[in-house]
């Protein structure tokens, strides 16, 4: 059976179905009390053989979920669209770079950082391979919208020790970051198929998750999502590499939800998982917490967890 059949046959069975960019589809439970039936709030994952609900917590295998006595076996299929490489993804997208220790003390670039509570300049060149594209050494990428590489910070997107692609973010205050066509954020690889810093991280036993890069300068052990959505990939990254993970994201009603819904998926493939939100600390993001607040936060929240 493929996702697609296994999607149809719970269709038939319960009526409807919910998808989630985790992989995940959701049908109305069976075991669940009366008023809670109609919430579709059990979790099926293709390449599993059981089910969950968030409410009742009660697991079903396929077989006795779809009503059936044989076994069921579901082929992995993956939903997500390949994109083709682009070969300038890898590759630094300009002519010249300038280190981040480099830079005048007053250069834009480290206020952009300094106003997140980033200052360790020398190690996110050191640990992330972040630089400065000044304006003599951009390349024009694209036309309509105008994207250039000149006045930008260029953060590397590294997987295995290879460059696979990177993200550039405009810096407000230069020639380039301040015109009003020119795109904030740019990237030419697919982006979910990787997380940001794993192979400093993936040498630690607990994983951060955090959506975007300057997030992760704050923490060693660190990935960023590149982004709000998690896609199945990423997913699968931080379950096959981890056992213990802690996700810091957003505050915000969608970010909240979607925090819990992949928290929960993660905890039903059999990971130890804590979902902070920022607001309870008063914060709307990661990006305004000190370096030592972030730190600490995360640390009262796994105090109980046995390394």
């Amino acid at each position: 059976m493929t996702d697609s059949e296994l999607r149809a046959e719970l269709k038939k069975k319960f009526g409807k179905v919910q998808s989630t960019g985790t992989g995940y589809l959701y049908v109305p439970c069976p075991t669940c009390h009366p008023k809670d039936r109609k919430k579709c709030k059990r979790y099926v994952y293709p390449s599993r053989e059981a089910s969950n609900c968030w409410v009742c917590n009660t697991t079903l295998t396929l077989a006795t979920l779809l009503g059936s006595t044989e076994h069921v076996q579901v082929e992995r299929v993956s939903e997500e669209v390949e994109k083709k490489v682009n070969p300038l993804a890898a590759v630094m997208p300009c002519n010249k770079v300038v280190p981040l220790t480099q830079l005048p003390q007053t250069h834009p670039a480290l206020d952009f950082l300094r106003k997140d509570h980033l200052l360790e300049f020398e190690r996110y060149g050191r640990e992330f391979g972040i630089v400065y594209c000044p304006s003599d050494g951009g390349k024009v990428l694209n036309g309509k919208p105008f994207v250039s590489s000149a006045d930008r910070l260029i953060f590397p997107v590294n997987y295995h020790n290879q460059m696979v692609g990177w993200q550039m973010r405009a810096i407000p205050g230069t020639t380039y970051g301040d015109r009003e066509d020119a795109l904030r954020y740019y990237h030419l690889f697919n982006k979910g198929s990787y997380l940001y810093n794993f192979d400093n991280a993936v040498q630690y036993p607990i994983v951060i998750v955090v959506e975007g890069v300057k997030k992760a300068l704050k923490f060693q052990n660190a990935v960023a999502t590149l982004g709000k959505s998690v896609s199945r990939t990423q997913v699968e990254l931080l379950c096959m590499n981890w056992k213990k993970i802690v996700l810091l994201l957003d505050d915000g009603k969608e970010a909240r939800a979607k925090s819990a819904e992949l928290a929960q998926a993660m905890k039903m493939q059999g990971k130890q998982v804590v979902d902070i939100n920022p607001g309870d600390y008063g914060y709307d993001s990661p990006d305004e917490m000190t370096l030592d607040a972030a730190q600490g936060i995360v640390a009262e929240n796994i105090k109980d967890w046995v390394l």
